[in-house]
């Protein structure tokens, strides 16, 4: 099945610096009709989970201000059952544990390809409604 079939009736929250990722996965995100709004900063993406409900957070570590795992453990207290995607293109084996510990579900290394975000949304997706109806 299609990804972006899983998806459809879900919202996803995507807080990155870089503005041609931004506008990159904007554009195939709406190409295939699905919900994504794009945060450039870890405090625009914490008033957007204080405004509306997320399915998916994907963020990236390094950000202006507060980084990706500050901003994840503060939106986890107002949002705790979304997806966390945490992507960075700095640190190893350290960073994928901190992640963890910050109830990240994936840590995906930069640069990434969109096959790559897809191949790790979807089983994540799967396990996700599995415990729902559990």
């Amino acid at each position: 099945m299609d990804y972006f079939c899983r998806i459809k009736d879900m919202k996803t929250l995507l807080v990155d610096d870089d503005s041609l990722i931004r506008s990159s996965l904007n554009l195939i995100f709406m190409s295939k009709g699905c919900f994504l709004l794009a945060a450039e900063t870890a405090e625009k993406g914490l008033e957007a989970v204080k405004k509306d409900r997320f399915d998916i957070i994907i963020s990236d570590f390094k950000l202006p201000g507060m980084d990706g795992l500050e901003f994840f453990m503060k939106a986890a207290k107002i949002q705790p059952n979304t997806l966390n995607i945490l992507i960075s293109g700095h640190g190893g084996n350290g960073m994928a544990s901190k992640a963890a510990e910050a109830g990240i579900h994936h840590f995906i290394k930069k640069p990434f390809s969109l096959e790559t975000l897809t191949n790790t949304l979807g089983p994540l997706i799967e396990n996700h409604r599995r415990k729902k109806i559990a």
